[in-house]
C-alpha cells in the first residue's frame, strides 16, 4: 500500500475501477467482500 489503493469494483453488471488516494488508516477490502460506496459527486472524473 501506498499513495493510492485500487479496487475493481462490480455495480450490477458493470466493472468499474476505483482509485482511492490516500488510504492511510482506512480500512482495505478482500477480493470477493462487499463494500458500499459513498463518495462527493464533485470528486469524480470520468474518463
Amino acid at each position: 500500500m501506498g499513495a493510492y489503493q485500487y479496487y475493481q469494483v462490480m455495480v450490477g453488471a458493470a466493472e468499474i475501477q476505483i482509485t482511492d488516494y490516500n488510504p492511510v488508516n482506512r480500512r482495505i477490502f478482500e477480493v470477493g467482500e462487499k463494500a458500499f460506496l459513498d463518495f462527493d459527486p464533485r470528486g469524480v472524473y470520468i474518463l
